[in-house]
């Protein structure tokens, strides 16, 4: 049972972690020469943070596991064979009995070989500040003598450049002023690659302004003018720029593409009335250039109404007003400066003006218009002649005369009779003859009067001649008389069969007045003695005739056979009955005449009937007496039936009336000739009442 106690450690080691790993590739220019690999620069990415690791390089498997003859992996190790496998050991550096081992391929390749690439200079083609540029050119120039194909990538960073990322498109628009562009440059065939770097600058362009132009007139329509295009240089060019270069082109292909040139701009003469063209503007240091489109504006002239000759009429002043030409001259004056001179060389110069109210000497002289825009200044000369052309002779006529045909002192006159008078011995084939009622009318030549013209009194006409060619014309004028007629106020009449002769009177109280009657009687009266149709004659000192018809027919007197009334009839009526040839009307009294025999309502009392003749025959007057009783009294002293009696009792011979009070006794007893009762008894008043009355009346002795 004896036994001995030992002691001992179990170390637990770390086992590495050995991943695959990338194969070591060193890309050259030239295969041929010798290429060392350095294997220490390997040694973090196998280790890939593992503590207390270390790697160790050999050139056989064997020697990694028994780890005999390793490479010195600090010094450059030249390979062997071209690929080559190099095995690495990573060992736990503790206890190296902790390993792993992997094989690592390292191999020699081609490199690319290229131009490195030059920065760019690109004019900012858009304005933008910003320029895009075409890399193909940056690829042609990278690629330029390469042996093997290249694959080429642009890049915004250099780290995308390395893992082919993000690659910028060919066609590309700066977004910074410089750009820096980074280049991958792979060998195709050998996968080896180099980043190269450039700039991308963005130059600018000489700053223009748009929308310029040149103008000049096309004085007198020569729209072919001498241009002297520098001029516009100072209008597109913005602000202050240096070494700048002028070039200018007739059309916009040529600008580009610099192509014919214009060789004189100081001397061009436009090919067209309306012509762009195309400025190039270099700047001469970065060759940049910008170009403009400048119309070259040929201003018309107003444009002119052609016509040769301008005719005026003769006048007493020898004068023409030549403001009035420019109507001839321009349908529209707005905005345009009208002068005359005597000749063009003045017009063209613009001296010596002629004054607007011209003294002309000759009947036909060469005047010249020089009609220019108050705002362009452009203008025209046009040169005219002015022809003075002599006034028609109008002759007076006389003053047109007839009688009035209705007393209106208006009548028709055919005016045409005085064209004669007026035309004398002139042809008519060469005037016009036009009549107006106004001399205002009649110089203007509007609202002419009908030949056949209704005039009053001294109205006074104005009459034109005109020369139906030159259009010149006189005035005169003359007045139309209409003469009265003699009138007399001579009516149809009656003859009164009872007062024969009717004497008619046509008296005008004007003594140079003379009368022929039907009755051949010359005075201003005659008797009729039977009725008719006759006429009278009036002849006025002027000879106007007015000839009046009278018709007479009979009528006479009325006379009177029956006066019809009915006494105490209460109302009264009367009614005539008469005996005559006439018309006649009845009145009452005053009242109104009317055409009834028959009288309503009459008052009692005395009445007066008058029959009157209408067609003027004497009047009768018939007095009747309506008897009745009145209806009441008033004694009141104040002239209205202050008594009461029958009215009319004075013709009752024989009539006797007894008034009673209500108690029937007997106040009063009346004859036909006593006077009325006046309401006393016995000297006293009676009251106001009613009271009763007998009558015995004797009428006709009945």
């Amino acid at each position: 049972n004896c036994f001995t106690i030992l002691s001992f450690e179990v170390l637990i080691y770390a086992d590495p972690d050995l991943t695959a790993i990338s194969d070591i590739i060193n890309c050259v220019v030239d295969t041929n020469n010798p290429f060392d690999f350095l294997f220490q620069d390997n040694d973090i990415q196998i280790i890939n943070n593992q503590l207390d690791m270390q790697v160790l390089y050999f050139e056989t498997e064997d020697d990694a596991i028994n780890r005999i003859d390793s490479i010195d992996k600090n010094a450059p190790y030249l390979p062997i064979a071209n690929p080559q496998t190099i095995f690495v050991r990573l060992e736990n550096e503790i206890e190296n009995s902790c390993f792993k081992v992997a094989p690592m391929q390292i191999e020699v390749r081609q490199a690319p070989i290229y131009t490195i690439p030059t920065d760019i200079f690109e004019c900012d083609s858009n304005q933008t500040d910003f320029s895009t540029t075409n890399l193909n050119v940056k690829i042609a120039e990278i690629t330029a003598g390469s042996p093997a194909d290249l694959n080429i990538s642009f890049h915004l960073s250099p780290l995308n450049a390395d893992l082919d990322t993000n690659e910028i498109p060919l066609n590309f628009t700066a977004t910074s002023n410089p750009q820096l562009i980074y280049v991958r440059i792979e060998n195709e065939s050998s996968g080896c690659y180099e980043t190269q770097s450039f700039l991308l600058n963005t130059l600018s362009l000489p700053e223009v302004l748009l929308e310029q132009s040149l103008s000049q007139c096309g004085n007198n329509y020569n729209f072919n003018q001498t241009w002297d295009l520098t001029e516009i240089e100072l209008e597109v060019l913005e602000g202050r720029q240096y070494n700048i270069e002028f070039s200018y082109f007739e059309s916009e292909a040529d600008v580009i593409t610099d192509n014919n040139p214009i060789v004189n701009p100081e001397v061009y003469v436009n090919t067209s009335d309306s012509q762009t063209i195309y400025a190039k503007i270099r700047n001469a240091t970065t060759g940049c250039f910008n170009y403009v489109p400048f119309d070259l504006i040929i201003n018309s002239p107003p444009q002119i109404n052609d016509f040769e000759t301008y005719d005026i009429c003769e006048n007493s002043e020898n004068s023409v007003d030549l403001s009035e030409i420019n109507l001839i001259l321009l349908d529209n004056t707005f905005n345009k400066l009208v002068s005359y001179y005597a000749n063009e060389a003045d017009a063209e110069a613009e001296e010596n003006p002629l004054n607007s109210i011209y003294f002309y000497t000759n009947t036909t002289e060469t005047l010249v218009a020089r009609v220019e825009y108050s705002t362009t200044n452009c203008y025209a000369v046009f040169p005219f002649q002015l022809v003075v052309n002599s006034i028609p002779i109008a002759n007076q006529p006389n003053d047109l005369m007839a009688c009035d045909d209705d007393f209106d002192g208006i009548l028709e006159f055919d005016i045409t009779q005085q064209n004669s008078t007026i035309l004398g011995n002139q042809s008519p084939n060469e005037f016009s003859i036009s009549y107006y009622n106004s001399e205002t009318n009649a110089i203007n030549d509007i609202q002419p009067i009908n030949t056949n013209y209704v005039a009053f009194n001294n109205e006074t006409i104005f009459v034109r001649l005109e020369n139906n060619i030159t259009r010149c014309y006189a005035i005169r004028k003359f007045s139309t008389i209409v003469n009265v007629l003699p009138f007399a106020p001579i009516a149809d009449q009656v003859i009164c069969l009872n007062d024969l002769p009717l004497v008619v009177s046509a008296e005008t109280n004007n003594p140079l007045d003379t009368y022929s009657w039907s009755t051949n009687s010359t005075s201003p009266e005659t008797e009729i003695f039977e009725i008719g149709s006759y006429s009278v004659t009036i002849t006025n000192q002027y000879g106007c005739e007015n000839t009046i018809i009278l018709n007479i027919t009979e009528s006479e007197t009325a006379t009177i056979e029956v006066i019809e009334t009915i006494d105490f009839s209460d109302p009264n009526n009367i009614t005539v009955t008469i005996n005559g040839v006439g018309d006649y009307l009845y009145q009452l009294n005053n009242g109104s005449l009317q055409t009834s025999n028959v009288f309503q309502n009459v008052p009692i009392g005395y009445n007066t009937i008058t029959i009157v003749d209408q067609n003027g025959c004497a009047q009768i007057t018939r007095e009747v007496l309506i008897i009745d009783t009145p209806k009441h009294m008033t004694p009141n002293n104040d002239g209205d039936y202050d008594t009461w009696h029958i009215v009319g009792a004075e013709t009752l011979t024989g009539t006797v009336i007894y008034i009673f009070d209500r108690y029937g006794k007997l106040l009063k007893q009346l004859n036909h000739n006593s006077p009325g009762w006046d309401g006393t008894y016995n000297g006293n008043d009676m009251p106001t009442g009613d009271y009763w009355y007998i009558a015995k009346v004797m009428q006709n002795g009945l």
